[in-house]
């Protein structure tokens, strides 16, 4: 055999194969990768989708009876959170100064700051953990603690009175839920006409409108926001069930708080296009009830009812009390009443809005005096923040 060099010498290659054949290698050989000012982030995982909240990233999704379930003790040390039992395996609290979680271990019943909510999937133990659903993690507690903001503010909101005319609704002796509804329609109208805002109804009389019509007509009369207003009945459970309920649209595939539903009822629906402000207005609607007037917290709950299912804005359903209680209807009968019951649904939207209309834009500053002022010593009190609080809930 020749030497390397005399078989190089005695087969030369031409200057153009040997181009060609280094541009082939350069096409087909992987590049180590090269530093860059501008690094691109790898790709997320499919299996875990990066989460428009800002508590919701990086924990573990456990596949738990079908669906998918995070850990409370992680999700609580990811926020700044501190957890203990509160009775073992019954319920365990998540708080810190600002917030207080405190979940029923399997229920669907939780406090969050103080108001019941109700849970889609039952909140479990495993491996000796306390796990919540990913979709009540996403649809419930994260739309109420981190809060989006709209892009314009709500200036409609439009009232729907329950039942009328031919729809008579719960009868309870003298008091009629159509007429209830209808009274307390029209005192949170001036209350909310009062404070600026454009209101409408969907009913100003006693005629019937149908159930499906209502969300129609709060998108033609082009409301941001819509509260259909009811009074509730216990029936056969008899007079002893007392209290408010906030209704707001329950999430695809999920089963609403007051039972089952067949398959083909839990698809998505137009309603569920505001899953996260439904729920935020709910719950602010029933903290200010509950807090504003000596009414049982029933809780926020979820169901699929035709004025929510096919609503085209944010949209809740109050139940102001029950008239299959003697006492309670006695009560939501008399105008001392529904007049703060309507302060405190008014108070519950402007909770709301508070959260979610745009920032007002920073107030012009004054020009400054030619005249020269002594600069007061501050106090460390009184020195400006580093860094900026976030908005508390």
């Amino acid at each position: 055999m020749l030497p390397q060099a005399h078989r190089h010498a005695k087969a030369p290659m031409p200057s153009l194969v040997l181009a060609l054949g280094a541009l082939l290698l350069a096409l087909v050989t992987p590049q180590a990768a090269q530093p860059s000012s501008k690094s691109n982030p790898p790709n997320p995982p499919k299996s875990r989708p990066p989460s428009p909240n800002p508590g919701s990233k990086g924990f573990e999704r456990l596949q738990l009876f079908g669906k998918a379930y995070v850990d409370a003790s992680e999700w609580a040390r990811a926020n700044g959170c501190s957890v203990r039992w509160l009775k073992p395996r019954e319920e365990f609290l998540i708080s810190n100064d600002k917030l207080r979680l405190q979940l029923n271990v399997d229920g669907k019943r939780a406090l969050l700051n103080g108001v019941q909510v109700w849970f889609s999937s039952p909140i479990v133990v495993h491996n000796g953990g306390v796990c919540f659903s990913e979709v009540d993690l996403q649809t419930l507690i994260h739309p109420i603690l981190f809060p989006n903001r709209r892009e314009r503010a709500a200036k409609t909101i439009v009232l729907d009175a329950g039942h009328g005319g031919k729809d008579r609704g719960k009868v309870a002796g003298p008091y009629e839920e159509k007429s209830l509804t209808l009274a307390l329609a029209k005192e949170l109208r001036g209350l909310l006409e009062k404070q600026g805002f454009h209101v409408a109804l969907t009913r100003t009389d006693d005629t019937t409108t149908e159930r499906d019509d209502r969300a129609d007509i709060a998108r033609e009369k082009g409301g941001d926001l819509f509260v259909s207003l009811h009074f509730n009945s216990a029936g056969e459970a008899g007079p002893s069930i007392r209290g408010v309920e906030v209704y707001c649209m329950t999430p695809a595939g999920e089963n609403s708080t007051n039972g089952t539903s067949d398959p083909s009822e839990r698809q998505y629906a137009p309603g569920n296009r505001f899953d996260a402000q439904n729920v935020l207005l709910g719950y602010e609607i029933q903290r200010a009830i509950t807090r504003r007037l000596n009414m049982e917290d029933r809780g926020l709950r979820r169901a699929r009812f035709a004025v929510l299912r096919v609503a085209h804005m944010p949209s809740v359903l109050v139940e102001g009390g029950f008239l299959s209680s003697p006492a309670e209807a006695r009560l939501v009968a008399n105008p001392a009443h529904r007049r703060k019951l309507a302060e405190a649904i008014a108070a519950g939207l402007n909770a709301y809005l508070q959260h979610t209309d745009p920032k007002p834009s920073a107030t012009p500053k004054e020009p400054k005096s030619t005249k020269a002022k002594p600069r007061a010593k501050q106090t460390p009190s009184q020195l400006p923040s580093k860094v900026p609080t976030p908005e508390a809930r």
